[in-house]
């Protein structure tokens, strides 16, 4: 972890639907920088760690990129966002991250010591993801058949056996193996149930 990493702050924010702001309850991370360069590039590198985790462990596929004027967080001066396709064709926001200038620095008075002694305003930024990202990951493996987890996400598996009992509702468990692709019992399948 760099020590520009280990400068942030971290803040929750759990927003409801009668509040301000009806996004889903996430994570806000915060970090102050001396220099608009180094405040810029852990903006993308935190982009980079939440498409990472998005498609490697909840295996959802991304285009990441930095947004219009007019689609930018408001007073940020670089917003970069990872967003996914969902199955009923709609785009999800799965996570942003805003380089926000010293704005916010400014209105917080957020400020650092500079290596002549002197005070300057911080360049900070601000990123995060919201439990959005599960119900994309439901929405991107799931349908009215039900959910298939990915296996980063679930690594382990349920196996449903049937205690047959020699009784004539056991031939309602063969009809569901078969259904499922199942030539022998201890075999598994792929079909949902």
């Amino acid at each position: 972890m760099t020590s520009a990493q280990e400068q942030w702050w971290f803040c929750t924010r759990h927003n409801t639907v009668e509040g301000p702001d009806t996004d889903c309850p996430g994570k806000d991370l915060l970090g102050p920088y001396a220099t608009r360069e180094e405040a810029e590039r852990e903006s993308l590198t935190m982009l980079e760690v939440y498409r990472g985790f998005v498609e490697d462990f909840l295996a959802v596929p991304l285009v990441t990129g930095r947004k219009s004027a007019a689609e930018r967080f408001p007073g940020a001066e670089e917003t970069y966002s990872i967003e996914s396709l969902m199955n009923d064709g709609r785009a999800l926001q799965c996570g942003t991250s805003h380089y926000l200038g010293t704005h916010f620095a400014e209105a917080q008075n957020i400020r650092y010591q500079d290596k002549d002694g002197n005070l300057q305003l911080a360049h900070t930024t601000s990123w995060g993801t919201s439990t959005r990202l599960i119900g994309g990951m439901i929405m991107v493996h799931g349908d009215d058949d039900g959910l298939r987890t990915p296996p980063a996400m679930a690594p382990k598996q349920i196996v449903i056996v049937p205690m047959l009992r020699g009784k004539p509702e056991d031939a309602s468990c063969s009809g569901k193996r078969s259904a499922l692709g199942l030539q022998r019992p201890n075999q598994r399948g792929r079909s949902p149930l």
